[in-house]
């Protein structure tokens, strides 16, 4: 009995050690995300406000509501393209279309309220830039090579 432990304590640890070895591999997520914040037009931020992400290929409905500092996030989306509604009282219903979610990649979508009657729509067709989180630098400024220096 006491050559069978022998024998499966070193089995033990080279399971082990394939465990810990596989895990950086296993922590790769396929996914993106969407983050913002909502804010009025003197740049205060809108807490409560109701966001909504459809994904334009499966009509996926994801909802949240905007934290007191008026930030929302999307987390473990499947890459593609999406749309964001955000609705509050007292504002224009805001909308912005083409938001391209990309693997391992962060989307900000920061959403400026116009003042008016919640029947009122604001559309917003633009490109959104994708953030690489490790460096804090756009996916726009990575490729093209350059970074500034803000004094």
């Amino acid at each position: 009995m006491e050559k069978r432990l022998e024998l499966t304590a070193p089995v033990r640890m080279f399971a082990a050690s394939a465990i810990l070895a596989a895990s950086p591999v296993l922590a790769q997520t396929f996914f993106g995300s969407v983050v913002g914040t909502v804010t009025d037009p003197l740049a205060a931020s809108i807490a409560h406000a109701r966001v909504t992400l459809t994904n334009a290929g499966t009509n996926e409905v994801k909802s949240a509501m905007s934290d007191q500092s008026g930030n929302y996030r999307f987390l473990d989306l499947i890459p593609g393209t999406y749309k964001l509604d955000v609705e509050m009282a007292g504002f224009r219903h805001s909308t912005k279309d083409e938001i391209r979610v990309l693997v391992q990649a962060s989307v900000r979508v920061d959403v400026q309220m116009e003042v008016g009657d919640i029947g009122q729509t604001v559309e917003v067709s633009a490109q959104t830039l994708a953030l690489q989180t490790e460096t804090a630098r756009s996916a726009k400024q990575s490729r093209a090579g350059t970074s500034r220096t803000c004094h």
